[in-house]
Protein backbone atom coordinates (compact mmCIF):
# COMPACT_ATOMS: atom_id res chain seq x y z
CA UNK A 1 0.00 0.00 0.00
CA UNK A 2 2.68 2.47 0.81
CA UNK A 3 4.17 1.95 -2.53
CA UNK A 4 1.52 2.87 -4.05
CA UNK A 5 0.74 5.90 -2.20
CA UNK A 6 4.30 6.83 -2.77
CA UNK A 7 4.17 6.43 -6.62
CA UNK A 8 0.57 8.36 -6.86
CA UNK A 9 1.56 10.93 -4.80
CA UNK A 10 4.75 11.81 -5.91
CA UNK A 11 3.13 12.27 -9.47
CA UNK A 12 0.55 14.05 -8.52
CA UNK A 13 0.13 17.81 -7.38
CA UNK A 14 -2.85 17.40 -5.02
CA UNK A 15 -2.80 16.89 -1.13
CA UNK A 16 -3.20 13.41 0.02
CA UNK A 17 -4.73 12.53 3.28
CA UNK A 18 -3.78 8.95 4.65
CA UNK A 19 -5.92 7.94 7.63
CA UNK A 20 -7.30 4.64 8.90
CA UNK A 21 -6.56 1.96 11.16
CA UNK A 22 -2.72 2.03 11.46
CA UNK A 23 -0.26 -0.42 13.17
CA UNK A 24 3.06 0.63 11.55
CA UNK A 25 2.83 4.33 12.50
CA UNK A 26 6.51 5.02 11.68
CA UNK A 27 6.39 3.74 8.14
CA UNK A 28 3.34 6.55 7.33
CA UNK A 29 5.33 9.14 9.03
CA UNK A 30 8.32 8.19 6.97
CA UNK A 31 5.93 8.79 4.04
CA UNK A 32 4.60 12.38 5.16
CA UNK A 33 8.34 13.46 5.60
CA UNK A 34 9.36 12.62 2.65
CA UNK A 35 6.85 13.69 0.34
CA UNK A 36 5.46 17.34 1.22
CA UNK A 37 1.69 16.59 -0.30
CA UNK A 38 1.07 13.72 2.01
CA UNK A 39 -0.63 13.91 5.43
CA UNK A 40 -0.85 11.07 7.89
CA UNK A 41 -3.70 11.34 10.51
CA UNK A 42 -3.26 7.57 11.97
CA UNK A 43 -6.18 5.76 13.73
CA UNK A 44 -8.46 8.71 13.17
CA UNK A 45 -11.26 8.86 15.06
CA UNK A 46 -15.04 9.19 13.07
CA UNK A 47 -15.65 13.02 13.36
CA UNK A 48 -12.39 13.63 11.98
CA UNK A 49 -12.86 10.86 9.37
CA UNK A 50 -15.88 12.32 8.61
CA UNK A 51 -14.56 16.36 8.21
CA UNK A 52 -12.08 15.06 6.11
CA UNK A 53 -14.06 12.95 3.69
CA UNK A 54 -16.71 15.71 3.27
CA UNK A 55 -14.16 18.05 2.03
CA UNK A 56 -12.66 15.32 -0.37
CA UNK A 57 -13.14 14.93 -4.03
CA UNK A 58 -11.77 11.94 -4.62
CA UNK A 59 -11.33 8.88 -1.87
CA UNK A 60 -8.66 6.94 -3.14
CA UNK A 61 -8.59 3.00 -1.24
CA UNK A 62 -5.03 1.23 -2.04
CA UNK A 63 -5.86 -1.03 1.06
CA UNK A 64 -5.09 -4.71 -0.59
CA UNK A 65 -7.06 -6.36 1.97
CA UNK A 66 -10.92 -5.21 1.68
CA UNK A 67 -13.57 -6.11 3.70
CA UNK A 68 -16.62 -8.08 1.93
CA UNK A 69 -18.37 -5.44 1.44
CA UNK A 70 -16.09 -2.50 1.17
CA UNK A 71 -17.75 -0.21 3.47
CA UNK A 72 -15.12 2.39 3.37
CA UNK A 73 -15.75 2.86 -0.10
CA UNK A 74 -18.96 3.34 0.32
CA UNK A 75 -18.26 6.24 3.26
CA UNK A 76 -16.26 7.83 0.48
CA UNK A 77 -19.19 7.88 -2.00
CA UNK A 78 -21.76 9.51 0.59
CA UNK A 79 -19.61 12.02 0.84
CA UNK A 80 -19.78 12.69 -3.14
CA UNK A 81 -16.06 12.20 -3.65
CA UNK A 82 -14.77 9.64 -6.58
CA UNK A 83 -14.29 6.09 -5.80
CA UNK A 84 -10.96 5.12 -6.67
CA UNK A 85 -10.02 1.35 -5.90
CA UNK A 86 -7.85 -1.55 -6.50
CA UNK A 87 -8.67 -4.23 -8.59
CA UNK A 88 -10.12 -6.76 -6.10
CA UNK A 89 -13.04 -8.95 -6.13
CA UNK A 90 -15.38 -7.30 -3.59
CA UNK A 91 -15.49 -4.18 -5.20
CA UNK A 92 -15.73 -5.24 -8.85
CA UNK A 93 -18.67 -3.79 -11.05
CA UNK A 94 -21.47 -6.38 -11.67
CA UNK A 95 -23.83 -6.15 -14.37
Amino acid sequence: MLKVIKEVASSLDYEFVVMGSVKNVSSLTELSRLLRNVKVIPNADEPTKKAYLQTSQVYFNANMFVEGFGIAVVEGMAARALPVVRRVEALRLRA
